[in-house]
């Protein structure tokens, strides 16, 4: 699936740019069979709990020109391992939080659901953003 910056996403990345503040953020995955829309918050979007999970702090590289496009990739892929432990999870995607702003900037739902219940498990997401013009 696409990536989607719902409009509250839009709204907090142009005010944080603007205000010239430096974002806080966190890749999280989340585990309930949700599409992400432009009303999209992070409210809708229930965080994966399987064993060993937590949030993975990411920071976005310096913008570069691609195909006529800005595009700001991760510096690193945000990896995730189950632990063995005995909570599993059937993962649908991931969404890029700000936590200093409290607001989902973008989501993804993956092409397919991945299983979170072994020991070893493991999803690997690189976020990338391009801005494109509207016209």
């Amino acid at each position: 699936m696409p990536l989607k910056v719902p409009d509250l996403g839009e709204l907090t990345i142009l005010a944080s740019w603007i205000a010239g503040l430096t974002p806080a953020l966190v890749l999280r995955l989340y585990k309930n069979n949700y599409t992400p829309i432009d009303s999209t918050l992070a409210s809708d979007m229930t965080e994966a709990d399987f064993s060993g999970y937590s949030q993975v702090g990411i920071t976005m590289g310096s913008p570069t020109e691609v195909a006529n496009k800005a595009k700001s990739v991760a510096t690193a892929a945000a990896v995730f391992t189950h632990n063995g432990g005995g909570t599993a999870n059937t993962i649908y995607g991931y969404y890029v939080y700000d936590t200093i702003l409290g607001a989902c900037l973008w989501a993804e739902r993956f092409g397919s659901s991945q299983l979170m219940t072994n020991n070893g498990d493991e999803i690997s997401v690189t976020a990338v953003l391009t801005a494109d013009s509207e016209f």
